[in-house]
């Protein structure tokens, strides 16, 4: 089971990654400047979660507390999806520069959720450790297990993502994916460990459940937003090469023009 939570943590890392790019498209530009600050920030709070993922595992390591890290995750996600449109809007009107705006923007949003998702990889081996009762000499074959299934998951959310899901149904609705998926493997999670008494139990399912709930009630709004402005004569969406915007626009003389904009 711990091992299925470290390979679906790792697709959710690359697949947020690859979905990052267009999310920031339409404020900053697709250029290698954007693709650098977005893959430096990841990275850099990736290697922050790692370590205090090991120190947290080392002091109190539990399926419960797992959980809350892997939930914590989800809920930091679907506020990407929730707050990106506002806060990219704000770090425009600063005028920084790109590679400066970049950064920024990149630590405000992708920041959080790279920590917390950082800090699973070796707080679900100490875990995994303890429940399992492995001995010493035997501990480098789990590692490596976790670490491989962990890379395995990320290089499946890398083409998954890149080829099929952000082109499928969008950068937006792809982000409510993966925090859904996310509350999902928190409860699996939950489900990895003992089993405590039965309303106890209960309990620790509430907020992957209300996370679920959010994730399907903010993916109907997009929807009903997206038709909204179909209605307009407005579409927005994401192709295999880019983030796409037509729309018509009158001009002094009173004629209409089809407008085409690719950030």
């Amino acid at each position: 089971m711990l091992e299925l939570v470290a390979f679906l943590c790792g697709g959710a890392v690359m697949t947020l990654e690859m979905t990052g790019s267009r999310i920031l498209a339409p404020y900053l530009g697709g250029s290698i400047l954007v693709w650098t600050a977005l893959i430096g920030v990841i990275l850099a709070f990736l290697s922050v979660g790692y370590w205090l993922g090991g120190k947290l595992a080392d002091n109190s390591p539990s399926v419960k507390k797992l959980a809350g890290i892997i939930l914590a995750a989800a809920f930091s996600v679907l506020a990407i999806g929730l707050f990106h449109s506002g806060l990219l809007a704000a770090v425009g009107k600063l005028g920084l520069r790109t590679e400066f705006g970049a950064v920024l923007a990149a630590v405000a949003l992708f920041g959080p959720s790279s920590l917390l998702l950082g800090m699973v990889s070796p707080y679900i081996v100490r875990v995994a450790l303890q429940l399992r009762g492995t001995p010493v000499e035997k501990s480098g074959a789990l590692i490596g297990r976790f670490a491989a299934l962990s890379a395995i998951g990320s290089i499946a959310g890398t083409f998954l993502g890149g080829y099929f899901f952000i082109s499928w149904i969008g950068s937006r609705m792809t982000v409510y994916m993966i925090a859904a998926l996310l509350m999902l493997v928190a409860a699996l999670t939950i489900s990895a460990g003992r089993r405590p008494p039965g309303k106890k139990r209960k309990a620790l399912f509430i907020g992957p459940v209300l996370g679920l709930v959010a994730c399907a009630l903010f993916s109907v709004l997009q929807f009903y937003r997206q038709y909204d402005e179909l209605a307009r004569g407005v579409v927005k969406t994401d192709t295999r090469y880019s983030h796409i915007v037509i729309m018509d626009a009158r001009t002094a003389e009173g004629r209409v023009l089809r407008q085409l904009y690719t950030p």
